[in-house]
């Protein structure tokens, strides 16, 4: 008499296993061959394996470089507002001001960008706790205010 258990059939006893008919037997091989797996919990069953679990997505790499867009929206409307007026005024926070604009992005890790960050603070156009949140990198598609 043939013996089932969960992932394997015989002619022998299988500990934990359960008799089963030649048919089942047959069954069984043939659904083991085409890749099935046999359970006898519950009773004895031929079925497709279960499906692993999906890999997890990898955590967001954090984002350093902004199109200049993005970078001016990290500013409020008022400092927006300030650095532009003092821009005229100033002929220091204009060109960096200018650099801004003209950059092809802006990287937040970049000395310069910093630097500019820091020229606004000195010359009172930025509150200083705001150079962290200016300068800190996102997760992909974050923006902060």
């Amino acid at each position: 008499m043939p013996y089932a258990a969960d992932d394997q059939i015989s002619h022998d006893p299988i500990p934990g296993g359960i008799e089963i008919t030649d048919d089942q037997y047959a069954a069984a091989l043939a659904g083991m061959l085409d890749g099935k797996v046999v359970s006898v919990e519950g009773g004895f069953s031929i079925a497709l394996p279960p499906k692993p679990d999906p890999e997890p997505e990898p955590p967001a790499a954090p984002r350093t470089i902004f199109s200049v867009r993005e970078f001016r929206q990290r500013f409020s409307l008022d400092e927006q507002m300030a650095v532009r007026a003092a821009s005229f005024a100033d002929m220091h926070i204009g060109l960096i001001y200018d650099e801004f604009l003209a950059a092809q992005f802006i990287d937040v890790t970049d000395p310069a960008t910093a630097a500019g960050i820091d020229l606004y603070i000195s010359k009172g156009l930025l509150q200083i706790d705001r150079r962290d949140a200016l300068l800190a990198p996102t997760l992909d598609q974050e923006i902060p205010a």
